[in-house]
């Protein structure tokens, strides 16, 4: 039978029996091509698929592989049979003496044999056989990211063959038209420190000294700008050499180093501050030690790439040559190497012969370590499973380098630098990704999709790769995608890699329960998550969660966000969520709600005890829960995972518990400042199907929330609904805490008579059915409602009922604000001294039990009382520290209050300017939202400032304004607005103040 013949050492060449064969179309010239690639090896139908269709491929796309692996056979005639189908797969059936590609690889091989035998001559001729074999660039005429990346790897190896037989050339003194060959090629790699050493060894074997020295400054300026270093010592010892005249002959060792680093991706992007510090220890100075950087990271970080580029980088400090070793800890179907088989590679890899490598482990180490002993090389240990396997590795020489890469951190890895590599920053990985995908950053969301990917290399790779070999797609289609979260590993795989397969590499090496326990935590809710909900959803105890969860970190698995806490890559959680089993999920998302509604009851019966409605302690270790503080910080950690279990107990049908959970946490979250949280708790409490009683209670609560966030006309019909719920229900208590919350909607829309009745009516409902909690709760409104009124009388005998009750209450939070609104009422009485005793105790609870909302009132009220007392700087401070912290909260209501203060103070201080920016500002804030009572405050400043500056008619327009937002909410300001407006005929003469 006749045998094909395959030439891609240039455009694609096809012999049968030696006679040139035409093949039918292009899809069967990419089609041998492709099998050529991968000779000998079966392809499935869909690696075939991806290397054929450059964009989408169509839905008849696997018979028309069929028919063009049909087509092809045919037009090889008798050399059809070639063509192997397999199970479904193909093969291409190939000796090493059918395609130029293969023979070149075999000559290359034998031409560094020969050299370590002391065969030059024979090397020369060898390596001449296998580049006489190029007619142009690899592949030409075949287009495909397949074609475009093997074209590139050949050419690396073309060039490293060519820099072998210059070196041969140079030990055998055959240096003819070598200086200018290496002119061309230095200018071609301009930054290679090897290229230039033999430029400069020919030239002075010409006797041009002065060009050789010119050569090694063009290239030492150029390392210096590009790299930011020097040459390496070996080009360094060369130069000095020069100088002195004394060039001594190229050895034969010199031409048969190892170079068998895979190929430095021309896409590689970003890692500056990476490269740079390995750069650096890798040119470190040691007299007696190894220098050992260890590379960790998650799967898919670029690991091995970063190695690679290091390796490339650093290629002349290691003239006697670079080792590159997969040791395979975490490959697909493969175990990882022994360490006896990886010595058995390294060995061979410097030349010992196989008939002398010995079989036990203890001898290679020793024979490794000698062989090594007097070399200036890199050893690349690529894919590490653990440092058991590396440490027989390491040789001993300090003159060579080593770089590990593993999955595992390598802490036991004795005198290692150890490198954890994070994910790209956004900018790097959005640059990556137009890299590789050949778009424009204005080209569609780029920003969306690499945050899609998580930043993840290997991930922005694939999807780029996809949008490449698709043109019909858009970066915005590729982000819709990607949006699915149930859809997102899938959409990430392309040919054969695939994030899912490297995640499943790292699963596959776990224990069985380790591998449930990564399940089960991928179930957990928000972002990251602390120990304790980790033992509860692995059903562990506490110090074996804790032990589970260090050895995922240890693997990458996890990410030590800060002590005690854990996080996933959102790509990690998403492949733990998919692995788990239905009744696995619904057994652990039981267990986790459970622990939260033991962590949150627990919680408010140290922060917020109310006196009744106590839940028995469950049997979960909790976090320390001894103080408020210890409350508060708890809830900063975990007010994410809170907001999102909500929805997921409901996704598990678990609506009662859902609902328990919003009643539970929302109020919490809001009295911390996590507004946003609690709303969206609410919402989702209502979303599921639970009882009246259960729906009037949320009705309340987000009633109260929506207060908090300024929302007033929304609050008061979810508030209305509560009420005739729980009228419908015939519960007095619910409908006396329904009015109590329908009155501070009154009271913060500056409706103050309205707010009176509502709380009175709640005073009158819950005397005899409601708990001390609640009376207190309407006394400490009651005396809010006096001060905005002017009842100063009434709010301090309110507020000072309130206090009387506080040791029977143990209720912190109230104690605070029964403090606040007493000392708000001396303020306006003039008895300044006692008010701000009052209001700093009660700062000082509020920030104990992290009630940030009645921290910022007592900011701006102490600060009012300093400029009362005209302590302008203390004022200032106070009001701006008030402003901070609002702003923080997303409290706008404690911001045009602390704005109102800053332009009264300002005004006072004769700035008049900043005194109006302020106030502006204050109406700004308050725009929409029907405040009177600031608003009022605000346009009486303006209106005092337009007075100084005799613009009567601007103070009309604001004092007008003032009025009728005083009469509105029955403000007592509102007789000296009306004072005011009445005197403007006067122009002279100071205003009484307010």
């Amino acid at each position: 039978m006749n045998e094909v013949g395959i030439d891609v050492l240039g455009p694609l060449e096809v012999t049968v029996g030696g006679v040139p064969r035409t093949l039918g179309g292009p899809r069967q010239k990419r089609l041998l091509a492709l099998l050529l690639l991968r000779a000998n090896t079966a392809l499935t139908p869909d690696q075939v698929i991806d290397a054929l269709w450059d964009d989408e491929p169509p839905a008849t796309a696997r018979s028309q592989v069929r028919n063009a692996v049909a087509r092809l056979r045919r037009d090889l005639g008798d050399a059809g049979a070639a063509v192997v189908t397999e199970s479904g797969n193909y093969r291409l059936r190939v000796d090493d003496d059918q395609a130029d590609v293969l023979r070149f690889s075999r000559a290359v091989k034998c031409a560094r044999e020969l050299a370590r035998a002391g065969a030059n001559d024979d090397a020369v001729k060898a390596v001449r056989a296998g580049l006489s074999l190029w007619r142009g660039a690899a592949f030409t005429g075949l287009d495909g990211r397949v074609f475009e990346a093997a074209a590139a790897s050949l050419a690396e190896q073309r060039l490293a063959a060519r820099e072998l037989l210059i070196h041969l050339r140079l030990a055998t003194g055959d240096t003819a038209g070598l200086a200018a060959e290496l002119t061309v090629l230095t200018a071609e790699h301009p930054t290679s420190e090897s290229f230039v050493a033999q430029l400069m060894t020919a030239l002075c074997r010409e006797g041009r000294q002065a060009d050789a020295l010119r050569a090694y400054e063009r290239l030492r300026g150029r390392l210096a700008d590009e790299l930011g270093v020097d040459p390496g010592p070996e080009l360094r010892e060369l130069h000095e050499r020069v100088l002195r005249g004394d060039i001594a002959p190229v050895t034969e060792a010199s031409a048969v180093e190892p170079r068998s680093l895979p190929r430095d991706l021309a896409d590689f992007t970003g890692r500056d501050d990476e490269v740079r510090d390995l750069v650096a220890l890798v040119e470190k100075a040691s007299d007696t030690a190894v220098i050992i950087s260890a590379i960790d990271g998650m799967p898919g970080i670029g690991k091995t790439t970063l190695a690679v580029r290091l390796g490339h980088l650093t290629r002349s400090r290691f003239p006697q040559g670079q080792l590159f070793v997969d040791l395979h800890g975490h490959t697909p179907g493969r175990r990882p190497l022994a360490p006896d088989a990886a010595l058995d590679v390294l060995l061979r890899g410097v030349g010992v012969l196989p008939e002398q490598i010995p079989e036990d482990l203890d001898r290679r180490v020793d024979l490794w370590r000698s062989t090594m002993a007097d070399r200036r090389m890199l050893v690349v240990l690529d894919n590490a499973a653990d440092t058991a396997q590396v440490r027989p590795l390491l040789p001993a020489s300090p003159r060579v380098r080593v770089l590990v890469t593993s999955r595992r951190r390598l802490t036991m890895l004795e005198g290692a630098s150890s490198f954890s590599i994070d994910v790209m920053p956004p900018a790097d990985a959005a640059r990556l990704f137009c890299r590789v995908a050949a778009v424009q950053p204005a080209d569609g969301p780029v920003a969306d999709v690499v945050a899609l990917c998580g930043h993840l290399p290997l991930a922005i790779r694939i999807a780029a790769s996809r949008l490449r070999s698709r043109p019909r797609w858009t970066v915005s289609h590729l982000a819709d995608l990607l949006r699915d979260e149930s859809r997102r590993l899938a959409e990430l795989a392309a040919e054969d890699r695939s994030v899912r397969s490297a995640f499943a590499v790292s699963y596959d090496n776990l224990s069985a329960s380790t591998r449930r326990s990564f399940r089960l935590l991928g179930l957990l809710p928000g972002g990251d998550f602390g120990a304790h909900a980790a033992a509860t959803v692995m059903a562990v105890a506490l110090p074996d969660a804790r032990r589970t969860l260090e050895e995922l970190v240890d693997i990458n698995l996890l990410v030590n966000r800060a002590p005690g806490r854990y996080l996933f890559h959102d790509l990690l959680r998403q492949f733990a969520r998919s692995l788990c089993t239905a009744d696995e999920s619904a057994d652990a998302i039981g267990r986790v709600v459970e622990y939260y509604l033991d962590l949150g009851h627990t919680a408010e019966q140290i922060a917020h005890p109310v006196g009744n409605g106590e839940r028995s302690r469950g049997p979960h270790a909790l976090p320390d829960l001894r103080t408020a503080h210890e409350v508060r910080s708890v809830i900063d950690t975990e007010h994410r995972a809170i907001a999102e279990l909500i929805d997921v107990a409901a996704e598990h049908g678990l609506p009662e518990q859902a609902a328990e959970l919003a009643s539970l946490y929302g109020p919490v979250l809001q009295r911390q400042g996590y507004l946003d949280e609690a709303l969206a708790a609410y919402e989702s409490g209502l979303a599921v199907g639970v009882s009246s009683e259960v729906k009037a209670s949320l009705y309340r609560s987000l009633g109260k929330s929506l207060i908090t966030a300024r929302r007033c006309d929304a609050a008061l019909p979810a508030l209305h609904t509560g009420l005739a719920l729980e009228q419908e229900l015939g519960n007095v208590r619910g409908a006396g805490r329904a009015h109590i919350n329908l009155g501070i909607a009154h009271y913060r829309l500056g409706r103050f008579p309205d707010a009176r009745t509502s709380f009175r009516q709640a005073l009158t409902l819950l005397g005899e059915t409601g708990t001390q909690y609640d009376k207190a709760a309407s006394l400490i409104n009651l005396a809010a409602t006096h001060i905005a009124l002017g009842d100063h009388a009434d709010a301090i005998a309110a507020a000072t009922t309130v206090l009387a009750q506080a040791a029977d209450l143990d209720n912190p939070h109230i104690h605070a604000v029964a403090l606040y609104n007493l000392g708000h009422a001396q303020l306006h009485r003039g008895d300044i001294d006692t008010a701000l005793t009052n209001l700093e105790r009660s700062q000082t609870i509020s920030r104990e039990i992290g009630g940030t909302e009645i921290e910022g009132r007592n900011l701006y009220t102490i600060a009012e009382s300093h400029r009362r007392r005209r302590d302008f700087t203390a004022a200032l401070d106070g009001a701006r520290e008030a402003l901070i912290l609002a702003r923080r909260i997303g409290n706008r209501d404690i911001q045009s209050h602390a704005m109102v203060i800053l332009g009264r103070t300002h005004l006072d201080l004769d700035a008049p300017a900043r005194a109006a920016e302020c106030f502006h500002e204050s109406l700004r804030l308050t725009a929409n939202d029907g405040d009177n009572y600031t608003e009022a405050m605000a346009h009486d400043g303006l209106a005092r400032i337009a007075h100084d500056e005799r613009d009567l008619a601007r103070a009309k327009h604001h004092w007008q304004a003032a009025l009728s937002r005083a009469d509105a909410g029955a403000l007592p300001q509102r007789e000296q607005y009306r004072r005011n407006l009445a005197g403007l005929g006067a122009t002279a003469g100071r205003l009484t103040k307010s």
